[in-house]
């Protein structure tokens, strides 16, 4: 008796900057953010040779129905490609903290005022 393996559901793309010809910044739904050199696609066939237009290839988009990196004319790319290429050349994402406001709990706004503008002391506005 033989035994199903399941695959891991791979993370979609989400969002795609061109830096430069041939190369993207992707990002994908795990959080993954990284940089693709698609470089290797210059001599790779017919079905690339739009990309080899520097024009053409600036035009990249999330296509919403395949979820992955397209462009016009129905050229895209496997995500899983992107994906590969993406976790070896990763980029730190910075974690953003949402604050909002400046008043600590239990304090009064003109006391935080204070403290920001570096008068600890009410007194003189320096």
């Amino acid at each position: 008796m033989g035994t199903i393996k399941t695959m891991a559901r791979l993370p979609y793309v989400t969002a795609v900057t061109v830096l430069e010809h041939w190369r993207l910044r992707v990002s994908f739904s795990d959080g993954v953010t990284g940089d693709v050199d698609l470089s290797g696609l210059k001599d790779a066939g017919p079905y690339w040779e739009p990309l080899r237009d520097p024009e053409f290839f600036a035009e990249a988009f999330v296509d919403p129905r395949s979820r992955t990196v397209a462009w016009p004319r129905d050229v895209d790319i496997a995500p899983e490609t992107l994906y590969e290429d993406a976790i070896r050349n990763r980029i730190k994402t910075r974690k953003t903290t949402r604050r909002t406001s400046g008043v600590r709990p239990g304090q009064s706004l003109l006391r935080a005022i204070l403290r920001a503008t570096g008068n600890a002391r009410p007194g003189p506005i320096r």
